[in-house]
């Protein structure tokens, strides 16, 4: 199903600017924290916020982590090399894949559809209920 679970749609009538600022959220991170902050009582609005910044979150995770093992294999001569580019394309591939899935988050959110990116939201689960 496009990569990730689908769970439920909010009805059409339902406060659409609500959902609108929601679905900013996923290609516009600092949108999702304050919105994770501020939204108390919307559930689709603070779910949508939440999984949208630990969306980001892991992306950041994963971008450091793929930016120190290449800073390792760029310290050894040739074979580091040539695997030091190749994380180079894998994390300009990262960037171009990251920015596609926000967009096609936002609209799937837009539309009033409350889905689970799957290991996003079992982090996000685990640390809303921790």
């Amino acid at each position: 199903m496009r990569g990730s679970e689908h769970i439920e749609h909010k009805p059409k009538g339902e406060d659409e600017s609500k959902r609108i600022i929601a679905a900013i959220g996923y290609p516009i991170w600092i949108v999702a924290l304050v919105l994770a902050i501020v939204e108390k009582e919307d559930r689709f609005v603070r779910h949508h916020a939440l999984q949208a910044l630990f969306f980001w979150i892991s992306i950041l995770v994963l971008a450091i982590g793929l930016t120190i093992i290449q800073f390792i294999f760029s310290i050894i001569p040739l074979i580091g090399w040539a695997i030091a580019w190749i994380i180079d394309i894998i994390i300009v591939l990262g960037v171009f894949g990251t920015f596609v899935l926000s967009i096609l988050y936002a609209i799937r959110v837009s539309n009033g559809e409350m889905f689970e990116i799957p290991i996003v939201a079992s982090i996000v689960k685990s640390v809303v209920k921790g």
